[in-house]
């Protein structure tokens, strides 16, 4: 990605947290292996998932926002209302 698309990316990615608020959970510097350690649980059966499915759709649908925000290069509306349940 070009530095250009890069800056453009996170114009959106502000956009839609002025719209949307930023997240209630913020990121902390730490030791990742305990998320890593957490998905292995999850995925053998031994836990439950470190994150909910719809915070995950949620990412990866901001994701998508932004790279159609950078594609079309202009501002997109981010509609949620197709959100699951």
């Amino acid at each position: 990605m070009g530095h250009r698309a890069h800056l453009r990316l996170g114009d959106t990615l502000r956009r839609c947290r002025r719209r949307h608020g930023d997240s209630p959970h913020p990121a902390h510097p730490g030791d990742y292996r305990l998320f890593y350690a957490a998905v292995r649980d999850a995925i053998l059966g031994k836990g439950p998932a470190p994150v909910a499915a719809v915070d995950a759709w949620r990412v990866a649908r901001l994701l998508e926002y932004a790279a159609e925000s950078s594609e079309k290069r202009c501002e997109i509306v981010c509609d949620w209302s197709d959100e699951p349940v």
